[in-house]
């Protein structure tokens, strides 16, 4: 089977996926640009930036964005916002070595096929400064996932159907996200683990277990990385 190219995998993101039921929560955002720390006057690379919505909030606390997706309406969604926009794929970015001061990589990385990914984040270590931090999220869980998609079978109004969340091909353990990370030559600094989603399958019986089983009830997983 071909791999498919950039122009075909820009058709899957178009308009009606944008403006569809994303789960695009401010608080997540918030937590993740956090992990960057102060980004006043810093230049800040948002891969996979979607419509620009962490863009935006980089703005406003000072910080340069610039846009990159593999969407053609992201990028030019951002492109409206006077964002610095381009299309490209992750894996492959057309910047000069050292020419961020961190990187933002939100919601993204589920998104890109396993082969792919510590290619990804060898570019973002390229092109970051030795300084810079990176900040990741990712959700659901692996483990969330498979039973989410399990529920959904049985309550059709459940919060992840199948076939609902169009694109995740990567979803990720938190022991494989380690290992790609180490892979990539990026030492991680912080490494968060979110709480079981309170409508989440079965969350009266699964809700008081989170916190001793978060690895694996946990729906996000926050990262905060640099380069060894």
């Amino acid at each position: 089977m071909k791999k498919a190219t950039l122009s075909e995998v820009s058709k899957f993101y178009d308009h009606d996926y944008f403006r569809g039921s994303r789960d695009i929560s401010l608080s997540r955002i918030k937590r993740t640009v956090h992990l960057l720390g102060d980004v006043k006057g810093k230049l800040i690379l948002d891969l996979g930036c979607g419509t620009g919505e962490g863009s935006l909030l980089l703005r406003s606390l000072g910080a340069k964005a610039t846009c990159v997706d593999i969407s053609k309406f992201a990028a030019s969604a951002c492109r409206d916002l006077n964002f610095n926009s381009v299309q490209s794929t992750t894996h492959f970015l057309p910047f000069r070595e050292k020419s961020f001061d961190g990187a933002l990589f939100m919601d993204v990385i589920e998104h890109i096929p396993k082969h792919l990914v510590v290619r990804t984040l060898l570019e973002i270590r390229r092109v970051t400064k030795p300084s810079g931090k990176i900040a990741i999220h990712t959700m659901p869980t692996l483990f969330l996932e498979k039973l989410s998609a399990v529920y959904g079978l049985i309550n059709k109004r459940h919060w992840r159907r199948w076939g609902t969340q169009g694109g995740h091909v990567n979803t990720y353990t938190v022991w494989r996200l380690k290992r790609d990370l180490m892979l990539a030559r990026l030492r991680i600094t912080k490494f968060e683990i979110g709480p079981y989603p309170s409508n989440g399958p079965f969350s009266k019986i699964l809700t008081p277990c989170g916190d001793r089983l978060r690895a694996f009830l946990g729906n996000d997983l926050w990262v905060c990385c640099a380069s060894k």
